[in-house]
């Protein structure tokens, strides 16, 4: 691939941007997504004379800075793609929708690719115990820390809902030390499960699944740089082995959107042996899934609600 190719979608309503999102994976082949771009200058020129440059971003910081951009109305989503034929589909698809005036397509080299996440990337503190740093920055293991190269939209952790994710983990799982399996659904980057292999002592076994084979190499690459992560028996596994998952897990990550959580809910729920964190939900859309889930298995609980943002996720518990 000497090119790639993507489309910014100048939109607003968070829940049509989901529902665009979940199309573009679903029958258009998109390669990735990235929510706002925070290069340095964009964040300077907000800050003033606050400014970070070359520092840490504080969780406060980056939710204002982000506020600062929706109020401006910048562009909410980038969707990436491989060929300029799926762009032309996405984009015909748009057009049927009456939405391709907030559309721009762009077309970059991809030696450009590392150059533009790097500037985009910044280290996010989730909590004392937990921060997400790019890879660049590494110069020893440290267990606080957790180093992510960051692939082509497959999630660096400044994401409401992988931060949320995270923040649920470590702040409501009472017994996190005595958890043995984990499995990541939809992991993209694996930053959710070399979180749980840094923060769980105590687990020994972490399977990663996802539809997309250039998030499971970019979760491979990611395990190697977390020296921790990967000396744990991992599995990365396609969404066709899922009949290469364990019977169950202690604890499942599905950071994914509502569409696919509600479309996967009988596996997900299956697989839970007793904690489940779900997110990729706006606010509002918790509602559902947590019916629907509890439904399914009424020993399936809710357990902790967090919003951040326009942004929820949810922890269950198996009763």
């Amino acid at each position: 691939m000497n090119n790639y190719y993507f489309i910014e979608l100048d939109i607003q309503d968070e829940e049509l941007l989901s529902a665009l999102e979940h199309e573009a994976f679903k029958n258009f082949n998109c390669a990735g997504t990235q929510d706002f771009t925070l290069d340095e200058a964009e964040v300077d020129r907000i800050l003033g004379e606050r400014s970070y440059s070359g520092g840490d971003l504080p969780v406060e910081i980056l939710e204002e800075v982000e506020q600062i951009l929706k109020d401006e109305g910048k562009t909410k989503k980038t969707l990436y793609f491989e060929t300029p034929e799926d762009v032309q589909l996405f984009n015909d698809f748009l057009k049927g929708w009456n939405l391709s005036g907030l559309a721009k397509t762009q077309e970059r080299e991809v030696s450009d690719w590392n150059e533009k996440w790097k500037s985009n990337f910044k280290t996010i503190i989730v909590n004392d115990e937990l921060s997400i740093v790019p890879s660049w920055e590494k110069e020893k293991d440290e267990e606080n820390k957790i180093f992510i190269y960051p692939g082509m939209g497959f999630g660096t952790g400044n994401h409401e809902t992988t931060f949320l994710c995270l923040q649920l983990m470590l702040e409501n799982i009472e017994d996190l030390q005595e958890l043995k399996t984990c499995l990541d659904f939809g992991c993209g980057s694996g930053i959710l499960g070399i979180g749980a292999a840094q923060k769980a002592h105590s687990i020994s076994d972490i399977d990663y699944l996802d539809i997309d084979q250039n998030a499971l190499n970019n979760c491979n690459l990611n395990l190697e740089l977390n020296t921790k992560a990967n000396r744990v028996n991992n599995q990365l596994l396609l969404s066709d082995e899922v009949n290469k998952l364990k019977d169950s897990y202690d604890l499942v990550f599905a950071n994914i959107l509502k569409h696919t959580l509600l479309e996967e809910a009988a596996v997900i729920v299956n697989k839970t042996k007793k904690y489940l964190i779900v997110s990729g939900l706006l606010k509002g859309q918790e509602v559902e899934v947590c019916q629907s889930y509890e439904a399914m298995d009424p020993k399936l609980k809710v357990k902790k609600i967090l919003f951040k943002n326009d942004w929820s996720a949810v922890l269950f518990e198996r009763s």
